[in-house]
């Protein structure tokens, strides 16, 4: 289960600037929802045979508009779709809406899962599709009353459905169906410009202590040390990190050396960011330009971390 780009942006951007509360609550909303998402993944993982497919975070285009699926289980005889909230405010449904605290509404919270439904259902060929909203809260506060009953699930309630779900008669393979499926997707930022963007010309330039966020001011060839919490960093670490973050920030974009350059500061040589570029990113052009791809991910989230050294290599 990956972090949204649109919760890593805003970290980094909460990070390099003074947030106003209302974009505060934007990244608390997408940390609530990773982690509803990430304590449903664990269910899942425990519940299921090995040889389910489960694919998460997936968008799609529909009918004039962006569709941001959050799970698919794809079974031998099903295929599951889950839509993951995990609402942190006590919720009351009336008549198609759910009203929450200081006029807080949400109409049609099926809505999502409706138009996922409209993707899969032409691909399924008669097989079955079930599909739940699963509400990740620990506590009891969504409340239907008798309504939608069979539309949605509640934390504890996961476990129970799904052992109940586990068997069937074999209709389609888990791996071909995902390979047909997965083609259809687009990339989750595609032609999409998130509310925050607009702070990132306030966004501190440089490269920043992770731990404080303030800018270092011991330097040197190899190493970093943050003078506020004495925490020592290799320096060609610091240097991808703020690669990294730079790219998020810049999502719609390739990585371009000499605009990382001008992001890091007049102490970071634009020959160590062609290197840097060089040893840990992959080129897309010819190397008179020097452009490469953007991973869109922060160091954190890479899926293997370089070993980074303090000393000169030999």
């Amino acid at each position: 289960m990956n972090h949204t780009l649109e919760e890593q942006l805003l970290h980094i951007l909460n990070e390099r600037c003074q947030l106003d509360d209302y974009t505060k609550r934007k990244l608390y909303s997408q940390e609530m929802g990773y982690r509803g998402e990430q304590a449903f993944q664990q269910i899942l993982t425990a519940c299921i045979p090995e040889h389910w497919r489960v694919l998460t975070d997936l968008t799609f285009h529909g009918a004039n508009q962006r569709i941001q699926l959050d799970c698919i289980v794809i079974a031998p005889h099903c295929v599951f779709l889950f839509e993951i909230k995990n609402y942190q405010v006590e919720f009351h449904y009336r008549n198609g809406t759910l009203y929450g605290p200081n006029d807080i509404k949400i109409h049609d919270p099926f809505a999502q899962i409706s138009r996922g439904e409209d993707i899969l259902a032409p691909l399924l060929g008669g097989v079955p599709l079930i599909s739940r909203n699963v509400y990740m809260s620990e506590h009891d506060i969504i409340h239907f009353g008798e309504a939608c009953r069979d539309s949605y699930l509640k934390r504890w309630e996961v476990k129970a459905f799904l052992k109940n779900n586990l068997y069937g008669q074999k209709m389609l393979s888990p791996d071909k169906f995902a390979e047909r499926l997965l083609p259809r997707t687009i990339p989750s930022h595609q032609g999409l410009e998130f509310e925050c963007l607009e702070w990132v010309p306030q966004a501190k330039r440089g490269i920043l202590c992770p731990q404080c966020f303030l800018e270092y001011t011991d330097k040197s060839r190899y190493k970093y040390i943050c003078q506020n919490c004495n925490i020592t960093e290799s320096a060609e670490q610091a240097l991808v990190r703020t690669i990294c973050d730079y790219g998020i920030m810049h999502y719609q974009a390739p990585l371009r050396a000499y605009e990382i350059a001008e992001f890091c500061g007049p102490d970071v040589p634009y020959s160590w960011v062609l290197r840097t570029l060089n040893r840990h990113f992959e080129r897309i052009s010819n190397p008179s330009q020097n452009i490469y791809v953007n991973p869109l991910q922060r160091l954190t989230y890479w899926d293997k971390i370089p070993k980074f050294r303090y000393k000169r290599r030999k």
